[in-house]
């Protein structure tokens, strides 16, 4: 899911620098989560991209309600407190190298003098495991240069935290030995974590849970359920209701869904699939609780499944359990029972 770091921006090279400006005893280690971005701009800079500025970094994401991907915090360079913030995991300087932060950073024997503004990443400058974004002027350029390079500084950002969240799934392994038995009796494979717990309340219906427990608890649950082809309206209504059915035999009592945004119909790892998103409540009069859904209808040989992940987190930001999430229905497959 990461793109490369080296990328055309309006023609400008968008380049990924390894530069080490200390020795590696000397640094600490960084601190902050990687979708914490702190971010120095010179008063010029600011005074004239502040909207921009906000407008790029400002990426967000629907769960329940529209949420902000990402901690912002914009801090001018010349403040005292960057001797204790510029060890952050995330920095983003925008400016000339003639700013001292920025000079300090960069070693522009080995990236280069730019001609136009550019951007590089480097990392593990003041600290270990940090990466410093820098949008570079040119010396004496004017800050409307930096104006195209905010898409690209976005895209970077978004592209790092994907990663990051990929590279945490990676660590945990899939149940290989669950997905071999879901191949050989029910028709479909499915990489499960280990941590997920599995009930079968009915012969076609598989209900798999993680519960975190402690003060905030997180459920994540995984329910497929499957019919034959011909029973099956291939629509995204179709998705929907079945969903609300779905939600129904599982849960006591029964959730509200509510679909939030278009469904998108076309093949994922080349099965034919209809997805749609939305959030799920509790019944009117119940205890209040909420959280996101994606619920994927995919078609298999004589079969179509239906698969739906939820949430439940309220005291979490949702976007890495999303993308987990996601990428669970991902490792979804079509196969023949023995």
């Amino acid at each position: 899911m990461f793109r490369s770091a080296s990328l055309h921006v309006g023609g400008w090279i968008v380049a990924a620098v390894a530069i080490c400006v200390q020795s590696a005893c000397s640094r600490p280690q960084s601190f902050g989560m990687v979708d914490e971005i702190f971010v120095g701009v010179s008063g010029e800079v600011w005074d004239a991209l502040e909207p921009e500025i906000v407008a790029a970094l400002d990426a967000r994401t629907f769960t329940v309600r529209d949420e902000p991907i990402f901690h912002v915090s914009y801090v001018h360079p010349a403040d005292s407190a960057w001797s204790r913030l510029r060890h952050m995991r995330q920095i983003l300087l925008m400016g000339s190298a003639e700013e001292l932060l920025i000079d300090d950073a960069i070693d522009r024997r080995a990236a280069g003098a730019p001609t136009r503004a550019a951007l590089y990443q480097l990392p593990d400058v003041w600290a270990e495991n940090q990466l410093v974004t820098i949008a570079l002027l040119p010396d004496s350029a004017d800050p409307d240069e930096l104006r195209p390079l905010l898409p690209a500084i976005r895209e970077a950002y978004l592209s790092q935290l994907d990663r990051s969240v990929g590279m945490g799934m990676s660590v945990t392994p899939a149940n290989q030995r669950l997905s071999d038995r879901l191949r050989a009796e029910a028709g479909f494979a499915l990489d499960l974590p280990y941590g997920y717990d599995e009930q079968q309340p009915e012969p076609e219906l598989f209900v798999f849970r993680e519960e975190e427990t402690g003060s905030a608890p997180v459920i994540r649950t995984i329910i497929v359920d499957s019919r034959p082809r011909s029973d099956v309206d291939w629509t995204a209504e179709a998705a929907r209701t079945w969903r609300v059915e779905l939600a129904g035999r599982v849960n006591e009592p029964p959730q509200v869904i509510e679909t939030l945004s278009n469904a998108l119909q076309g093949h994922i790892v080349g099965q034919p699939t209809i997805q749609i998103r939305g959030v799920w409540s509790a019944s009117p009069g119940e205890w209040p609780s909420a959280g996101p859904f994606i619920t994927r209808m995919i078609e298999c040989p004589g079969r179509v499944y239906l698969i739906d992940a939820s949430l439940y987190a309220p005291a979490d930001r949702k976007y890495r359990d999303m993308f987990r999430l996601d990428g669970i229905l991902d490792s979804f497959r079509c196969s023949t029972p023995a």
